[in-house]
């Protein structure tokens, strides 16, 4: 379920939509507040990712695994790369929110 490319851990879609019905999971939405509507999923926490990047060893610990959400997946690579490099278990969701939502309203 889980990929590793270049060092980085990515999630795809259709993996997530299963993970997350059976998992408690810490998943950490980037986008900027004025981005959302609401949070997708009850579990989610949002962090902008500026604050997330300048803030990340007092938000987050070393411990836990994080999947990393944003909404068309660009910036949430670039987060997990970054906070890869610095030792935490950080998970890539491919193609954020607007791809995992396509994804899980076709096979509702």
């Amino acid at each position: 379920m889980i990929q590793i490319q270049n060092n980085i851990k990515h999630i795809f879609p259709k993996d997530f939509i299963k993970v997350i019905q059976m998992e408690n999971l810490n998943i950490i939405d980037i986008r900027e507040p004025y981005e959302l509507i609401e949070l997708p999923y009850k579990l989610g926490k949002n962090i902008p990712m500026n604050l997330l990047l300048s803030k990340f060893d007092a938000l987050l610990d070393k411990d836990q695994t994080y999947y990393i959400l944003c909404h068309h997946g660009q910036r949430s690579y670039m987060v997990t790369e970054y906070l890869t490099k610095y030792g935490y278990d950080v998970i890539n969701i491919v193609g954020g929110v607007d791809l995992v939502n396509r994804f899980d309203s076709v096979n509702r």
